[in-house]
């Protein structure tokens, strides 16, 4: 079909602009996940190693783009018998076929003065990063979140809910 600018200024024939028309630093792609409360004992960890909170959102991005990482979320950990409750959250990158690159890591801390007894920390997180991908433009990524503990009994990355948002920038 012709595309055609009409004498109204309307245009027919055309239904997106293809990601060439668009300039550099444009939203080419967006994808996003809400996460209700992941407040089970399953969706915790009591481990100090990494392992996935269930928070993750596939993109097949194109060749020389760049990802923007958007991720929040509502924690909870606690620890009895001590004045520190600590633990870790990170995003990790795995293309199809590939292994995880870390992207970021952050730690959320609560130390108190004091006696001694159950910490509880509830706290929101964010991470944003601007991955350069360095995709072909037929492969997918998958971003996770993944959490650990550090000082602490339990933790949930997304107790009282998480978001992820990709956005695809040219």
């Amino acid at each position: 079909m012709a595309i055609t600018i009409n004498g109204n200024g309307t245009v027919t024939g055309l239904t997106a602009l293809p990601d060439a028309a668009m300039s550099s630093g444009s939203i080419i792609q967006q994808v996003s996940t809400n996460y209700a409360n992941l407040a089970s004992d399953s969706d915790g960890t009591t481990s100090t190693s990494y392992s996935d909170t269930g928070i993750s959102q596939t993109i097949t991005p194109s060749s020389g783009s760049k990802i923007l990482v958007m991720v929040e979320g509502g924690a909870f950990g606690y620890k009895p018998s001590t004045n520190e409750v600590s633990f870790y959250i990170n995003v990790v990158a795995t293309p199809s076929g590939g292994s995880s690159t870390q992207l970021r890591e952050i730690q959320v801390r609560f130390t108190s003065a004091g006696t001694n007894g159950t910490r509880r920390l509830f706290d929101s997180w964010t991470i944003n990063n601007m991955h350069t991908h360095g995709l072909d433009g037929s492969t997918s990524i998958t971003y996770k979140v993944q959490h650990k503990l550090d000082q602490a009994e339990r933790i949930w990355a997304a107790y009282r809910g998480a978001s992820i948002v990709l956005l695809e920038i040219k």
